[in-house]
């Protein structure tokens, strides 16, 4: 449902010049939800994850957001946890992209933002 709802109001920025950040419920959110979001908006565009605690929790976010081969080289850790369909998902204009391109396109139009809030 929330994704529907994310959809939508995606939609309606589509025909302005207004990129579209998504807020997720919390950083628990699975790899998989997290590529279920991004697979359907459009770039440029962003999420936004509250409730950070650390920089453990802040490096699993942004690993659920790259491919395995998509990590910086100079980044401590392994690469992208994130799933590749490109010609079959909305976020590629459903294969309009070709697979270099749309890499590219997540690596530089991608934001992500993480709210940190330690209690």
């Amino acid at each position: 449902q929330k994704l529907l709802q994310s959809m939508d109001a995606a939609a309606a920025f589509a025909s302005k010049k207004t990129e579209a950040i998504v807020r997720l419920d919390a950083p628990h959110e699975t790899p998989e939800t997290m590529k279920k979001i991004l697979d359907s908006m459009r770039l440029p565009g962003g999420i936004l994850v509250p409730m950070v605690d650390n920089a453990e929790m802040a490096k699993r976010v942004v690993q659920a957001t790259r491919y395995p081969r998509q990590q910086a080289s100079n980044s401590s850790g392994g690469g992208g946890v994130r799933g590749c369909a490109v010609p079959f998902v909305r976020a590629s204009g459903w294969g309009s992209l070709s697979n270099d391109e749309y890499l590219r396109q997540c690596k530089e139009d991608l934001l992500i933002m993480v709210q940190v809030e330690t209690p």
